[in-house]
């Protein structure tokens, strides 16, 4: 929940930025707050003491890249779940670029509320349906177990939500 209160702020405060002091402005602006984020988690992040990090990789035995690499070979789940979240990725930004261009040509919003609006009932939708489908997997869990009731809620919910994208192209 707090990723996105901090997407749906910072795409709102961004594009405040720039209606009044141009783009470059909004990249300055975020790209110098996370160089002073950076800095400040380098000053004050430290890793235990190293002798008892030396001490406790000696201990555990790692794997070498190319066992990981055979064993993520041998996982077509792996594959499967990159490509699916590779998928989500690409057309949530995809929605993300265009809704907010599409609000301030076609609607004639001002760029700050084109941007909060389709960012916020975006995120605002994506919150319930996270917190609706968390919900049913635990009740679903309780009913026919971990394996049905934590893979039900997604199973029907990319097909629920592809006949909603179908439908809103369709109107």
């Amino acid at each position: 929940t707090a990723l996105y209160v901090g997407i749906v702020c910072s795409s709102w405060i961004a594009a405040f930025i720039g209606e009044r002091y141009g783009w470059r402005f909004s990249f300055t602006t975020f790209g110098s707050l996370g160089l002073i984020l950076a800095f400040l988690l380098m000053a004050r992040l430290r890793n235990g003491a190293p002798e008892a990090t030396a001490a406790a990789d000696a201990k555990t035995d790692k794997p070498t890249i190319r066992e990981v690499l055979r064993l993520v070979a041998g996982k077509p789940t792996i594959a499967l779940l990159t490509l699916a979240f590779a998928c989500m990725v690409f057309a949530g930004q995809g929605f993300m670029t265009w809704m907010p261009t599409l609000l301030y040509e076609k609607y004639r919003l001002s760029m700050s509320t084109a941007a909060f609006q389709s960012v916020f009932l975006h995120y605002l939708f994506a919150f319930l349906g996270v917190m609706a489908g968390g919900w049913l997997s635990d009740v679903l869990r309780r009913r026919w177990g971990a394996r049905i009731g934590r893979r039900l809620p997604a199973m029907a919910g990319l097909p629920l939500a592809a006949c909603a994208i179908v439908g809103a192209i369709a109107t």
